[in-house]
């Protein structure tokens, strides 16, 4: 066997290595079902958490009302005051069911005892049936213990519910509770699905290179390795003749060939071995079976070669569950246009369309519960108009010391004094400061707008 076939062995036989070998990054999440995928990812994905956090801060920032003071009362004392039976407010567990309905794509709220409940992915299924190719939502389900579920029910396929109480009946024996769709939601990111989709399990490749730099990285920082290491056997001519240490002549029939040679096998494999989890200060011994010179393959690829690629971490997160980057302060941005245009850009373009997304689902169940009319989030006060509004006050106090000072001018001018040519030039001055004033009042159709 020549020198080639050798390190091919030694090689192949190193990368089959499975009990003593050095542990390699794994990227890929955990077998086990979306939900074990999902917190897999959530577990191991920077900057997730902060982002979701952000997006609930601004999704709430308005607040939540109900159209009228009365109403809006009756809302708040439900939400801030109301705990149910786990100390949590209502205010709290919507927020929460919120939040696990971005990342996991749909999140459980149920209205029990006056109550609001969060119920986590899988722990809750869907009964339904199909009509002329759509599906209609008849009920929910959940376990009584809070177990999880095994998968929603098509109703066409039980032949045997002639009634509503045979419906019953087959729940209680399977110790779950049916829910009415007034008692119970499904918040989903995706209303056009029986279950929303995981953003988490859709920027597939981006998420994979993310979680790929960040394992190597840690893994070169807590292991210092060598790089590939190629050793050279020491090649023999078919003539020469191999005397031993005792000076007796070295076997060279097949049986003895081949013993030789896995030895050789098991020496290389000791000390890739060794070397493979060796410290910059440790000595290491190779035999004199093997050349002096060995080959240093450098690798290729190296996690620092990234690090200017994650700093965009943050902007991908953003992007992945849906945030506009500049709410999350990550990303940049460029262009002579005001910050305050930027964020209100965000907002309407990315929290407003969520809160509609979510309110829409959770609000009759609320609305139900509370006899009030409606339940939305309140308007968000554009930035820009707020800093529009403060300048036409200043223009409208510019105004009123204009009027002021051509009111004492008149005055001044019945004693005697002639002030002509200073009562045209306040005059001139007041209507160019009305006529900015009025044009900032009118849009490009010329119609008024809103302040």
């Amino acid at each position: 066997m020549n020198n080639s076939d050798f390190i091919n062995d030694v090689l192949d036989d190193m990368n089959n290595c499975t009990d003593t070998c050095v542990d390699i990054p794994q990227t890929c999440p955990p077998t086990g079902g979306k939900v074990v995928n999902i917190n897999w990812l959530v577990e191991n994905l920077p900057g997730m958490n902060y982002v979701k956090n952000r997006a609930l801060n601004y999704i709430f920032s308005n607040g939540l009302t109900a159209g009228g003071k009365d109403d809006d009362k009756k809302l708040n004392h439900w939400l801030f005051e109301q705990k149910n039976d786990i100390g949590s407010s209502n205010y709290l567990v919507l927020r929460e069911a919120i939040g696990y309905a971005i990342v996991y794509g749909e999140c459980g709220l149920r209205m029990y005892n006056g109550n609001l409940y969060k119920y986590e992915k899988g722990h809750f299924g869907i009964l339904y049936q199909k009509i002329d190719g759509v599906q209609r939502i008849e009920g929910y389900f959940i376990h009584e213990k809070g177990d999880a579920i095994e998968g929603d029910i098509d109703q066409q396929e039980w032949q045997e519910w002639n009634s509503l109480e045979d419906i019953y009946t087959w729940f209680k024996e399977k110790k779950l509770i049916l829910l009415d769709p007034n008692e119970f939601t499904n918040l989903r990111n995706e209303t056009a699905y029986l279950h929303g989709m995981s953003p988490l399990l859709q920027d597939k490749q981006r998420i994979k290179l993310l979680l790929s730099v960040y394992e190597r990285l840690n893994y070169d920082i807590e292991y210092d390795g060598p790089g590939r290491i190629i050793l050279h056997a020491k090649s023999r001519s078919d003539n020469e003749e191999e005397v031993s240490a005792t000076g007796q002549f070295q076997n060279n029939s097949g049986p003895a060939i081949k013993e030789r040679f896995r030895n050789a096998m098991l020496e290389a494999k000791r000390f890739l071995r060794d070397l493979k989890g060796s410290s910059s200060d440790q000595v290491l011994l190779l035999s004199d079976g093997f050349e002096k010179d060995i080959t240093h393959l450098p690798r290729v690829t190296k996690a620092t070669e990234f690090m200017t690629w994650l700093e965009s971490e943050g902007t991908i997160m953003a992007q992945v569950l849906g945030m506009s980057s500049v709410l999350v302060e990550v990303g940049k941005w460029s262009g002579n246009v005001s910050m305050e245009k930027v964020i209100d850009d965000a907002m309407v373009n990315t929290i407003v369309p969520l809160r509609e997304m979510y309110a829409v689902q959770f609000s009759q169940m609320i609305c139900n519960h509370l006899k009030v009319g409606k339940v939305y989030f309140d308007k968000y006060d554009m930035k820009q108009a707020e800093d529009e509004n403060v300048a036409r006050q200043k223009i409208a106090g510019v105004i009123r010391d204009l009027a002021l000072s051509a009111k004492n001018l008149q005055a001044a001018s019945e004693t005697g004094e002639k002030y002509a040519e200073a009562e045209s030039n306040i005059s001139k001055l007041l209507n160019e400061v009305s006529e900015v004033l009025r044009k900032s009042l009118y849009d490009e159709n010329n119609e008024i707008r809103t302040l």
